[in-house]
């Protein structure tokens, strides 16, 4: 179970003023979230160091079919990376790596408008639907700790992970003009989570053999 929390704009392809929605209204929507970087310098003699990014953004479109009830389908993407190296008490570099990945959730949603002021609506969603990995890459490099020269290099081949999610929340749009609204969005996903499958290869500088193990 994780906790999201998304701030965004709503655009409103209606006929109607500011918060009063009529049925064959349309909602787009587009926020992010999940927004960070980080840096940790390399320190010497036996330290670590690295950095890392992620961005989160999200796409939704949905039609009203009466003036509280949205029904639509929206797509979540979330983009990390990561790189890192470390080194021995001698200060030699014994690692280093990263990997970079793309995650995709489709999810239908409805959405249930409460009756509020003239700018501002609260509202309840219920999404549900596929969580996957289009995009995995990994790869990690070890040195030897006494000459620093390479000693294997190994790759992810292939990454398979893959399952269903369910997203309650709640939020609420302010309307800055007649069809655009911010929108603030708090809600929890809980996943049916399984095992990745993967595999990786390892390929060795002295003349050793690669080695390819698969899991599961």
């Amino acid at each position: 179970m994780k906790k999201i929390i998304f701030l965004g704009i709503t655009a409103l392809i209606a006929g109607t003023c500011f918060a009063q929605f009529s049925k064959g209204d349309k909602l787009i929507e587009a926020s992010f979230g999940d927004l960070s970087y980080r840096k940790h310098p390399l320190k010497s003699n036996e330290g670590s160091g690295g950095k890392s990014f992620s961005i989160a953004l999200n796409l939704k479109a949905g039609y009203f079919i009466s003036p509280k009830i949205v029904v639509g389908s929206k797509i979540n993407t979330f983009f990390y990376t990561e790189r890192y190296s470390s080194v021995n008490a001698n200060n030699i570099k014994i690692s280093e790596g990263g990997n970079t990945q793309l995650n995709l959730t489709v999810l239908p949603f409805v959405r249930y408008y409460f009756k509020q002021n003239n700018k501002s609506r609260f509202f309840g969603e219920l999404a549900a639907g596929i969580y996957t990995q289009p995009s995995y890459k990994f790869k990690n490099k070890t040195y030897d700790g006494t000459t620093g020269a390479l000693v294997s290099t190994t790759t992810q081949d292939r990454y398979k992970n893959n399952y269903a999610v369910v997203i309650p929340s709640v939020g609420w749009n302010y309307f800055i003009t007649t069809n655009t609204a911010l929108h603030l969005i708090i809600g929890y996903t809980f996943e049916k989570f399984k095992t990745p499958s993967y595999e990786y290869t390892t390929t060795y500088e002295n003349g050793r053999p690669s080695t390819s193990q698969q899991v599961p």
